[in-house]
């Protein structure tokens, strides 16, 4: 995406651009979340996160184009090396955040789906007790594998699938707020005006190449 969004910030405002990518980043999280769990088709997936990818190759050029031009010109490498300490904080937070959230809400889900089943107090204790050491994940792996609880399998899926959905409504919505306040708060330049390239501004450096890829 480096050559358009190149082209793309020598014509638009870099605000603009910033917002449309997060816009685009929320409208595939909250398409994501609309999947059903049981949906394995790789194009089922690939369009939603496709729009995220798309979101985010825009985003990370244009953040630091605004960045660096709405500040003077003496503090431009204070602003390009802030929005880089920033984004390296949310890829490690993020991460982390959603996941804890998801996790939960599935944890919860299975457990009050598990206690309003019809299935036996036996197989009722033993999912009770994989998911208070394991998680639901554990659940979910250990009715997989095992014959005696296949029947906790469905709930502890069913669950996920819930849980990960609210994780994924929440990037979106944090996605839609940060792109409301790019364009309402922030103030670029104009359209046409002189924007660094985002080859100089926007692209990683080698170190940080290899930490993102390692973190995803």
């Amino acid at each position: 995406m480096l050559p358009l969004t190149e082209r793309l910030l020598k014509s638009v405002t870099p605000r603009l651009l910033l917002g449309s990518g997060l816009m685009l980043i929320a409208a595939g999280d909250y398409w994501a979340a609309t999947l059903p769990i049981t949906d394995r088709a790789f194009t089922s997936l690939i369009l939603p996160l496709g729009l995220v990818g798309l979101g985010f190759a825009v985003t990370v050029s244009s953040i630091t184009a605004t960045a660096v031009n709405t500040v003077p010109l003496h503090l431009a490498g204070m602003a390009s090396a802030t929005t880089n300490q920033l984004r390296d904080f949310g890829f490690t937070l993020g991460p982390a955040v959603i996941g804890a959230v998801a996790l939960s809400q599935a944890s919860s889900g299975f457990h009050s789906s598990l206690h309003a089943s019809a299935l036996p107090e036996s197989l009722k204790g033993a999912g009770s007790a994989v998911l208070e050491e394991g998680g639901p994940l554990a659940v979910n792996g250990a009715s997989a594998a095992s014959p005696k609880l296949a029947e906790l399998h469905p709930l502890a899926l069913e669950a996920l699938g819930h849980g990960y959905a609210i994780g994924f409504v929440v990037c979106g919505t944090a996605a839609l707020v940060s792109a409301l306040l790019a364009l309402v708060a922030l103030r670029g330049r104009s359209a046409g005006s002189a924007v660094p390239s985002p080859v100089e501004t926007a692209r990683p450096s080698c170190g940080e190449a290899v930490g993102f890829r390692s973190r995803t």
